[in-house]
């Protein structure tokens, strides 16, 4: 995994991209994990002041200020050059992981079909999530081999979305 110009590898970067893509979404973004984000990456020697100032917030959540949070989150996306994404991409940036669980095997398909589904809006309603919507009400109605058939199908279909996010994000 090579670095990008702020010295962050694909791996950080993504992290950092998942919670600006929550908190644009409003929903998910939580300023306890942006501080333990901030910590582990300080931690993998990325030397940023906005990082390091974010990661020297108590770790208590109950002393935490959100607000001064989301403030120094903000304003560590731009020191290190990214900037909190636009609705749609940040909901692919979502959906990607989603489905690459799916495929793996760490979420129930029904699960992962409705989380899918949830971020249809998000993402200006794309066929693949719309899929996932099908699926997903199949699914809810069906029972026994049916619906072992209808989660091989969710799976199945799961790398379509991680494809359309890879195209979206």
């Amino acid at each position: 995994m090579g670095a990008d110009e702020a010295g962050l590898t694909r791996s950080q970067r993504a992290r950092l991209d998942e919670l600006a893509a929550r908190l644009v979404l409003g929903y998910g973004f939580y300023p306890e994990d942006a501080v333990s984000t901030a910590a582990e990456l300080v931690a993998e020697g990325v030397d940023v002041d906005g990082l390091v100032q974010l990661a020297s917030q108590p770790a208590d959540v109950n002393t935490l200020d959100s607000q001064e949070v989301e403030i120094l989150f903000r304003s560590t996306l731009a020191e290190v050059g990214l900037q909190p994404p636009s609705r749609e991409t940040a909901g692919w940036t979502l959906a990607r992981p989603i489905a690459t669980a799916l495929v793996e095997g760490e979420i129930p398909p029904g699960t992962g079909a409705h989380r899918l589904w949830s971020l249809s809006r998000d993402c200006g309603h794309p066929a693949e999530l719309l899929e996932m919507l099908q699926l997903h009400d199949e699914w809810e109605s069906s029972v026994g081999s049916d619906r072992a058939a209808i989660e091989a199908e969710i799976v199945a279909f799961a790398p379509e979305v991680i494809a359309a996010a890879d195209r979206r994000a």
